[in-house]
């Protein structure tokens, strides 16, 4: 496997909101969704891995009922986390997604977002995983497939993100493979379409607090420019089709058990 690239997200916690904010119905999609696919009821446990600054892990407990542990490595993230209105209902720990301290098959969902691109070991974290569920637990891997790639605005306007991106995101086929590997037995995938913005001018504010963590690993002046094809792009089209092309967004969930 090649070196990947590591965003530092002691750096990113401070906008990291600003540029993943999602509206609350899709927050709600995912989490209805969530409860569903993970067979989530009241009081059931539910661990959010590398759950940052706690945008799932929050709207988890509050929506569902269920006891939530949001763990992530970054300290500065599981700050921020606390710090939001509802936080005080969820636990939050550091740790490192390879080796958590939890008891073997306590959690009836584990669930990930955009987090297998960050970590050392994949199959280490899907076997930690794996080792965390009880029976009839399911494991949910919210990511985003090779082909959706190439539908995303952002890729488009900054190619070297892309190119990092494409590298380091494993693909949807490879992720099943991983979690056969580490002794899952039914493993499945659905697409999922989120609302992202309702204004084009939404869009530009998340992409200039980088919406994504590989915009934090190429060169400001790289940034700039893609930042300026993008604005630019949006001005010659229009309103109407740049809305168009970024009011949604395509993502993927994985779920194993």
């Amino acid at each position: 496997m090649s070196e990947k690239e590591y965003a530092d997200y002691s750096e990113i916690a401070g906008y990291f909101d600003v540029g993943r904010r999602l509206p609350e119905e899709a927050i709600a999609q995912w989490v209805n969704l969530i409860r569903r696919r993970g067979r989530l009821e009241k009081d059931s446990l539910c661990l959010d891995l590398g759950c940052g600054t706690g945008r799932f892990a929050i709207p988890i407990r509050e929506i569902t009922g269920a006891y939530v542990i949001g763990a992530d490595l970054s300290a500065e993230m599981l700050k921020h986390a606390a710090s939001k209105p509802g936080a005080e209902k969820v636990m939050w720990v550091r740790c490192d997604a390879e080796l958590t301290a939890f008891r073997n098959g306590i959690f009836q969902c584990v669930f990930m977002s955009l987090l297998l691109h960050h970590v050392n070991d994949m199959r280490r974290v899907l076997s930690e995983c794996r080792r965390l569920l009880k029976p009839g637990g399911v494991c949910l891997i919210r990511t985003t497939a090779h082909e959706q790639m190439d539908t995303m605005p952002v890729y488009r306007f900054f190619p070297k993100a892309y190119e990092i991106d494409r590298r380091r995101l494993p693909s949807v086929d490879i992720i099943e493979e991983e979690l056969r590997r580490v002794g899952f037995q039914k493993v499945w995938h659905e697409t999922v379409t989120q609302e992202l913005v309702s204004s084009v001018e939404a869009y530009l504010d998340k992409v200039r607090n980088k919406n994504i963590s590989a915009l934090t690993l190429i060169s400001e002046k790289d940034f700039a420019e893609g930042l300026a094809r993008m604005e630019a792009h949006f001005r010659e089209v229009g309103p109407e089709i740049s809305l168009a092309e970024v009011r949604t967004e395509e993502l993927t969930l994985i779920g194993a058990e």
